[in-house]
Parts: structure tokens; C-alpha cells; sequence
């Protein structure tokens, strides 16, 4: 098990004492108390880390609850270890981190999160800043949010993905018009599994189960995912044209897309989210 490092206790003790403040401004809450006299006996030791499995019982309790209100994984959608990365470059977790992450610990997240802060190398600390701006309620929904798309369209991309190789050998045996049919079955697929995957995205029940999010992040991860439901149709049935041209040795198509979407599309409405639309008089809706 992986040990609670001081700064969580600390930020654990500032949370409740917002939670619950003093009723004096000396008499602390029952689990101030407890989260204060570990956080003395490290300091008089000089211990970075407390144990996670021996922690005080009401302590433990009283973090857990802080550790509840935090974010709980650092995907930000972009998921460089299903391309055969060791580390990702979207949130600077390992491969094994990533794939394990489900069954880690409270403690064990929360050391690899203080590890990939404190590199700063992820582009979720420096090239996706947006959400960051805003409150941390913000910050948890995008992460629990994330991590439930990723979940279903990266299980229904490799479904689609399957146009590819069956598309490569008809193409490279010269059938050409069985390879072309390949692509319209692809679509097809593509859109009964974005039904699919559409219906998970708006009852996100058990995404938000299994991430325990209390009642605000909750509020707002659904509204995110019913946004992205709106947007997996065309994703699957992007991943259907990719893996088709890809397999009859036709990338400039894709390519462009990509580009034209980036600059065209994407970029502009970031903007516009984030910062709003002064000449309009719109307020910032991300």
C-alpha cells in the first residue's frame, strides 16, 4: 500500500474545516481533531508519508471523505498508452497505472497523482489548461466525465476499428468493390454501437457509482456526458473512414479532416467556450 503524504493531510484538514468550522474559532470538529494529531506526529518525526492500512480509524474516515470530494483519475481523454506508450502523454501515468487503476487504493491514486503533478510533463499540466481556470468541481467532473467516454468509445472504436485489416486484404487482392462494402458495413456497425454507446452516456448511473462523485460533480458530469453522447455517432463513424483509408493506403483524406477540424472547428470553439464572446456579450459557458 502506498503512504498519504503530508499535503494530503493538510488539504484534508482545510477541507473540513471549511466543511464544518469552528463553532469559537478554537474547538475544532471531531474530525480536525483527528486529522491534526497525525499530522503532528509526522511533523514531530519528520515523516513525509503516514501508512495508509495503519492510519487511525476516524482519521482515515475523515480523509477518505476529503479524498471523495477530489478528482479521482487524471484522464483527459487522450489516451497515448492504447497507441503503445509506456507513460501517457495526456495525464503522465504508466501503462500498468492506467490498466489497474480501478482496483488501486485511495493512497496508491493519490501518490500517482502527486507524482504526475510533480513532474509536470502530462499535457493535462500544461497544454490543457481550460478547465483549470475554474472551480474544482470543474476539474472532477471533466475527470470522472473523461474517464467514462474513454471507457465506451474506446470499447466501441475497437469494434469499428475491425474495417481494417478485412478492408487491407480484400484491397491488397485486388477486390476492390468488396473492399468498398466493407466501409458501408463498417458505418452501419458504427451507428447501432453509437446507440449503444449514446444511451450509457446519457443514464451515466454506474459511471458514477463505480466513481463515487458526490452530488455536484455528479450534476455536472452529466451534463458532460450527455454533450459527448451527442458527439460519439460521429466519432465512431470517423474511426470507420480512418481505419478504411488507412488499410487501402489512403491517409491524406483523414489527414485533412483532422487538420481542418483542429483549426476550423476545434480551436475556435474552445475558445468561445472558455473565454466567451465579448462582441456578443456572451458569458464563458465552459
Amino acid at each position: 500500500m502506498a503512504g498519504i503524504h503530508i499535503t494530503d493531510i493538510e488539504a484534508a484538514i482545510n477541507w473540513w474545516r471549511d466543511r464544518e468550522p469552528s463553532p469559537d474559532g478554537i474547538t475544532a470538529c471531531p474530525a480536525v481533531r483527528a486529522l491534526a494529531e497525525v499530522y503532528a506526529l509526522m511533523v514531530y518525526y519528520r515523516e513525509a508519508e503516514c501508512d495508509e492500512v495503519t492510519m487511525p480509524r476516524r482519521a482515515r474516515e475523515a480523509w477518505l471523505a476529503w479524498y471523495a470530494s477530489t478528482p479521482d483519475a487524471p484522464c483527459i481523454a487522450i489516451c497515448s498508452t492504447s497507441q503503445g506508450d509506456a507513460v501517457c502523454k495526456g495525464c503522465g501515468r504508466r501503462f500498468e497505472e492506467v490498466q489497474h487503476w480501478p482496483s488501486m487504493s485511495p493512497g496508491e491514486k493519490r501518490a500517482t497523482w502527486r507524482r504526475i503533478t510533480m513532474e509536470g510533463t502530462a499535457w493535462r499540466f500544461n497544454r490543457y489548461l481550460f478547465v483549470a481556470r475554474h472551480a474544482a468541481a470543474d476539474l472532477a467532473a471533466l475527470s470522472v466525465g473523461a474517464a467514462a467516454y474513454v471507457t465506451v468509445f474506446i470499447g466501441l472504436m475497437g469494434v469499428v476499428l475491425a474495417v481494417s485489416p478485412i478492408a487491407g486484404r480484400l484491397f491488397g487482392a485486388g477486390r476492390l468493390a468488396e473492399a468498398g462494402g466493407q466501409l458501408h458495413q463498417a458505418v452501419w456497425i458504427a451507428l447501432a454501437l453509437a446507440l449503444l454507446g449514446s444511451t450509457l452516456l446519457v443514464f451515466p448511473a454506474p459511471f458514477l457509482a463505480l466513481s463515487k462523485a458526490p452530488p455536484e460533480v455528479a450534476a455536472k458530469v452529466r451534463g458532460y456526458l450527455l454533450a459527448l453522447s451527442l458527439s460519439l455517432p460521429a466519432s465512431l463513424l470517423f474511426a470507420a473512414f480512418r481505419g478504411f483509408n488507412t488499410a487501402v493506403s489512403r491517409p491524406k483524406a483523414v489527414m485533412v479532416l483532422q487538420l481542418g477540424g483542429l483549426l476550423a472547428v476545434k480551436l475556435p470553439l474552445t475558445a468561445l467556450l472558455v473565454f466567451g464572446w465579448p462582441a456578443a456579450g456572451a458569458c464563458r459557458w465552459a
